[in-house]
C-alpha cells in the first residue's frame, strides 16, 4: 500500500507525535542517493510481504493449537494440560515478539541520526548503539525458540502413535519457519496496524476539530552546490518547497520549508534531477528535518537554521 492513500488533506492534517513515532517503526526501503543511502523516516514499505508471512505463520500456529487441543481431549486426563500449554505458547509467542521488537523506535532514529551526527564522538556512541544487542532482543529470540520447542515437545508427549514420527518431524521443521517470521516480519507487521490505527484515531480528531493542523517547519542551509537552482529559483513538490534565497561568496543559501510532515517519497523527488554530488547533500538537509518533525510537538513553527557547509558536520542533537 502506497504512502500516498495514509494520509488525505496532508497539506491540513497533521499526524500527532504518537502517531509519527508509530510510523518510523514500521519497515523502510533503504533509498540511495549518490553516496549517501536514507533509511527511511516517514514511509512504509513490505506490508503486503509481512502480511503474507503472517498468515502462513498463522496456519501453523493454528494447527499446533489445534493439534494439541485434539490430542488432549482424545487422551485421558489431558485435556486441561494440553489447553494450558496453548495457553503458554501463546503466551511465550507474544512476549518473545515484544522483547525481540522493544528497541524499534530507537534503532530506526539511530540509524538516520548517525548520518548527520555532530561530532565523531556522537557518530561513534551511535555506531556503538546500533551494533549492540540488549539482553530483552535475545531473550525475546530465545523465548520464540523455546514457545516453538514446547509445542513440538507436548505434541510428540500427547501424541500416543496417533500421528507418524515423520509429522511430527516436518511439523518441527515448519516451526523454524515461523520462529523466522515472528522475528523478521510480526514485529514490523505489528508495527503498521498500530500506525493506522493511531492515524485513524488522529485523523478522525481533526476533522471534529481537536486534531493537530499542518504546520510550517523552516530549514535553512548553505552549500557550495547551487543544486541545479539560480537564485530566486523554487521548487515545490506536494506540501514541501525548495528555495534558492542568494549566493554569498562560493555558497549559495537555501530554504527548505515543509508543511505537515517530510515523506520519504517527497526527498526522493526533490533530489531528482540532481547530481551525484548534489544528491546527498539535499537528502541529509531533508532528513534533518525530518529528525526535528519526530519531537515537534504540533503547535509551533519550527526553524531550524543549519549554517555549515557540510550536512554531514551538523545536525540534530543526539537523544
Amino acid at each position: 500500500m502506497p504512502t500516498a492513500n495514509y494520509i488525505n488533506n496532508r497539506q491540513n492534517f497533521e499526524p500527532s507525535q504518537a502517531t509519527r513515532i508509530a510510523w518510523i517503526k514500521t519497515r523502510k526501503q533503504e533509498t540511495r542517493y549518490g553516496s549517501t543511502s536514507l533509511p527511511g523516516m516517514f514511509g512504509t514499505t513490505g506490508f503486503s510481504t509481512d502480511t503474507s508471512w503472517i498468515i502462513l505463520a498463522g496456519i501453523i500456529e493454528l494447527a499446533a493449537v489445534v493439534m494439541t487441543i485434539l490430542l488432549g481431549y482424545f487422551r485421558e486426563n489431558a485435556l486441561f494440560g494440553a489447553v494450558f500449554a496453548v495457553v503458554l505458547f501463546l503466551v511465550l509467542d507474544y512476549v518473545g515478539i515484544l522483547l525481540h521488537t522493544h528497541q524499534a523506535e530507537d534503532r530506526a532514529k539511530w540509524k538516520n541520526q548517525i548520518l548527520v551526527a555532530q561530532t565523531p564522538q556522537d557518530h561513534a556512541v551511535l555506531k556503538k548503539k546500533l551494533g549492540d544487542r540488549t539482553l530483552k532482543e535475545d531473550t525475546g529470540v530465545l523465548f520464540l525458540f523455546l514457545s516453538g520447542f514446547l509445542k513440538v515437545l507436548a505434541i510428540s508427549i500427547l501424541n500416543k502413535s496417533a500421528l507418524p514420527m515423520m509429522v511430527l518431524i516436518l511439523f518441527a521443521m515448519f516451526y523454524l519457519i515461523v520462529i523466522y517470521i515472528h522475528a523478521s516480519h510480526t514485529g514490523y507487521w505489528f508495527a503498521k496496524i498500530d500506525f493506522n490505527k493511531k492515524l485513524r484515531a488522529d485523523y478522525t480528531q481533526w476533522s471534529l476539530g481537536n486534531g493537530n493542523g499542518a504546520q510550517e517547519y523552516l530549514h535553512k542551509f548553505k552549500t557550495p552546490f547551487s543544486l541545479q537552482m539560480k537564485v530566486g529559483d523554487k521548487k515545490i513538490v506536494n506540501c514541501q518547497s525548495l528555495e534558492c534565497v542568494s549566493k554569498t561568496g562560493e555558497d549559495y543559501n537555501f530554504k527548505l520549508i515543509s508543511r505537515g510532515l517530510m515523506w520519504d517519497q517527497d526527498i526522493a523527488t526533490l533530489c531528482m534531477g540532481l547530481l551525484y554530488k548534489e544528491m546527498p547533500i539535499l537528502a541529509l538537509e531533508c532528513l534533518q528535518l525530518q529528525l526535528t518533525q519526530i519531537v515537534a510537538n504540533g503547535s509551533a513553527i519550527i526553524h531550524n537554521d543549519n549554517s555549515s557547509n557540510s550536512p554531514l558536520s551538523e545536525g540534530s542533537d543526539i537523544n
